[in-house]
């Protein structure tokens, strides 16, 4: 029998094969278009709050809406782990996209460039989720966020839901 980990690994395989098929082949099961509001933190490495370096964090904590009306939040958190072409730094991260207080939810992780000053912008893929995102894999290829209005969103679009891919 498989070990724990290997099959994790398989899975993880699979999810990953999907999202590399060319967009016209995947089948979507949801498309989520959203907008957020609220502040996302900067820590630099030594921790101390405001700037942001190799080390440091960004902490995302937002208000999350669908069409116009408050369905939940979105938290997370950015490590910064390389310095960026023409400055900032490049970051990973993983986010928690929750609806209906947390019974359903989806687990995502992003990557993109931090400079200060700039909208955020990240791509992200959905790695998972529970309730009525049983399942949900896809991705969100267009999350942007404003730091200064407080203010961004993206559409998360879904391949895999429910144990349909």
């Amino acid at each position: 029998m498989p070990s724990r980990a290997a099959l994790l690994a398989a899975a993880l395989c699979v999810a990953a094969a999907a999202q590399l098929r060319p967009a016209a082949a995947r089948k979507v099961w949801a498309t989520v278009p959203y907008t957020v509001r609220g502040s996302v933190a900067q820590l630099a490495s030594t921790g101390a709050k405001g700037g942001l370096d190799v080390g440091g964090q960004l902490l995302l904590d937002l208000e999350l809406s669908e069409g116009g009306r408050p369905t939940g939040r979105v938290y997370g958190a950015c490590r910064a782990v390389a310095a960026a072409p023409g400055g900032g730094v490049r970051t990973l991260c993983t986010n928690h996209f929750e609806w209906d207080g947390g019974d359903s939810t989806m687990v995502g992780h992003a990557s993109g460039v931090f400079k200060a000053g700039s909208a955020l912008a990240f791509k992200i893929s959905i790695v998972g989720g529970i309730g009525k995102w049983q399942g949900a894999h896809g991705e969100d290829l267009e999350f942007k966020f404003d730091p200064k209005s407080g203010a961004g969103g993206g559409k998360i679009v879904l391949y895999c839901l429910d144990g349909r891919c």
